[in-house]
């Protein structure tokens, strides 16, 4: 549709992706030797774009874990293995690849603060959603704030921050201790939207083709429903228009 080619859903009224992660670039003197945890914070950078909006609900998103790693990307969540033991079982972002292993900060339960940072092999992660990579393909939803909820619908392709690059980190000033994970979008339609980029957690975005699944799924089951609606009236109508018996 004409909306779609501008880069805006208007039919956005399915929950958005809750891939929320959040994280900074946190290591300590410390700790065992490939993982080091959140005992003294190093200083994250801060971002001049604020996330749009910060909710104190989140939760890692319900994925399948691929068994089996090849390539990570930077923004990639991945699961930690059993060869990483401070952090079995735990989610991470990678923030930097290497043709070995990769860099990556462990998420919190929530999935949005960063509880240390780890250097595993390949071989010791599992990934779980590569909908953060650079380049790939978004859409906003489940903005509340009235500021930015004008945004739910819009899509975008995930870029580097031009100052803090992909993934980026930034600390509030009400909470200087906790480094949250943002990604930057370049808008497709940055006249309507009124700007050309936007950081945002990542659980305020949808993977472009999840989000046209997922609409298309909706529509069908309303238009379902709203058939199911119609048959029904039909069916009231007939019997309300019944002939009268003989010699009523």
């Amino acid at each position: 549709s004409s909306d779609q080619s501008r880069g805006r859903f208007r039919t956005a009224f399915l929950p958005g992706l809750l891939m929320g992660a959040a994280a900074g670039n946190i290591a300590s003197q410390a700790g065992w030797a490939g993982c080091s945890r959140r005992d003294r914070p190093q200083q994250a950078a801060s971002a001049s774009d604020p996330p749009a909006e910060v909710d104190k609900a989140a939760a890692l998103p319900d994925v399948v874990v691929s068994p089996e790693v090849s390539k990570l990307e930077p923004g990639d969540i991945v699961v930690l293995g059993p060869a990483v033991p401070d952090w079995r079982g735990r989610s991470a972002v990678v923030t930097k690849s290497a043709p070995s292993h990769c860099t990556v900060v462990v998420l919190d339960a929530s999935g949005r603060m960063g509880v240390g940072e780890c250097w595993p092999g390949l071989s010791d992660m599992k990934l779980q959603s590569p909908t953060l990579r650079l380049g790939a393909r978004v859409v906003i939803d489940g903005l509340r704030a009235a500021k930015t909820m004008r945004l739910n619908g819009f899509s975008g392709s995930i870029a580097p921050h031009p100052r803090e690059g992909h993934p980026s980190f930034v600390r509030k000033p009400s909470s200087p201790d906790e480094a949250q994970l943002t990604i930057c979008v370049v808008l497709d339609d940055s006249l309507a939207a009124g700007q050309k980029s936007v950081l945002l957690e990542p659980r305020f975005l949808v993977a472009y083709d999840d989000f046209l699944s997922r609409t298309s799924r909706g529509l069908e089951d309303a238009a379902a429903v709203l058939d199911d609606s119609l048959g029904q009236g039909e069916g009231c109508c007939r019997s309300g228009n019944r002939a009268a018996p003989a010699g009523a």
